[in-house]
């Protein structure tokens, strides 16, 4: 699948390391010159879709573009510009807002995450160069500065019941040894594979769905080590293998069952749940009353 114009893509690398593991050739990987790369399928899609549902699906977000918002008048300049109440925010939270044009139609979904020193704008590739001369035409006065991250971070998302054990496991940080499972609509900083990522909570299949924000260079670096750490062997192998149940139970009984998924599955899982996705359920022409998450975006207040 291509979606888009320009992105890096690393679902394809997660692709070849899980493919070594299992001692398969690696196929040689085509770049195509325009468009990202969506991997529609890893496997089949049953198997991809129950492990959001009972492990841990990692899905490469390479159609998620992020903006980079800095200065200390950030969160008042977004109050003025979002849809959604922005004023007093604490560190470390996450909200959805639109960004309207100036016919109240939605030039961009954003899924809005506000550190200590930055504010992160997740929003998909093809509305993020209008949102950044849009937003960016706004500011005169203000002490902040928008800046465009789309070549520079990457979008990697976990998606299951097991995806903060994944993390934790990954990452190794003694901060989250003990730490209870991230709550909706937060988000932390920590590292992965000497990376330093931002995870943020934001459930869009219905189960716990981490969204990680890596530096790009290192994605593929981030990949292989969630792999490893939320890769079962034991619980992959066919019921029937000779000494399988004795090898589930000698690695714990209950693994992590990470499973690299495509879209396919993904699309699914976060329809059952009643998800919708701009640029596929609404987009440019909507408005904001007619995409089912008004009261998600928009204060009234």
């Amino acid at each position: 699948m291509h979606y888009g114009e320009d992105a890096h893509s690393v679902a394809a690398a997660a692709a070849d390391v899980a493919t070594q593991q299992q001692g398969e050739p690696v196929p040689e990987q085509a770049v195509a010159p325009r468009g990202v790369a969506l991997v529609a399928a890893c496997g089949p899609v049953e198997i991809e879709y129950a492990a959001m549902r009972k492990g841990c699906g990692l899905f490469d977000s390479a159609h998620r573009s992020v903006l980079e918002l800095r200065g200390p008048d950030r969160l008042d300049f977004l109050n003025r510009m979002l849809t959604q109440e922005l004023k007093g925010l604490p560190a470390g939270s996450v909200r959805r807002s639109f960004w309207l044009n100036r016919k109240g139609r939605i030039d961009a979904d954003i899924r809005l995450t506000h550190l200590p020193t930055r504010t992160l704008l997740d929003v998909d590739m093809l509305a993020a160069p209008r949102t950044l001369k849009g937003l960016g035409a706004y500011i005169i006065t203000e002490d902040c500065e928008l800046l465009d991250r789309a070549q520079s971070l990457h979008v990697l998302s976990l998606h299951g019941p097991t995806a903060w054990d994944v993390v934790r496991t990954a990452a190794a940080d003694p901060a989250l040894v003990g730490m209870p499972e991230l709550a909706p609509n937060t988000a932390i900083e920590t590292t992965i594979a000497s990376a330093p990522i931002v995870v943020s909570r934001d459930d869009l299949v219905g189960e716990c769905g981490l969204h990680l924000c890596i530096p790009t260079e290192r994605a593929v670096d981030v990949a292989r080590a969630l792999i490893a750490s939320g890769h079962d062997p034991h619980h992959h192998e066919p019921a029937e293998s000779p000494g399988r149940a004795l090898r589930v139970l000698q690695s714990g009984g209950r693994g992590l069952g990470l499973h690299l998924v495509g879209w396919h599955a993904l699309n699914l899982a976060r329809l059952e749940a009643g998800t919708p996705i701009y640029n596929i359920d609404f987009g440019p022409q909507s408005l904001p009353a007619e995409t089912g998450v008004l009261h998600d975006r928009v204060s009234m207040t």
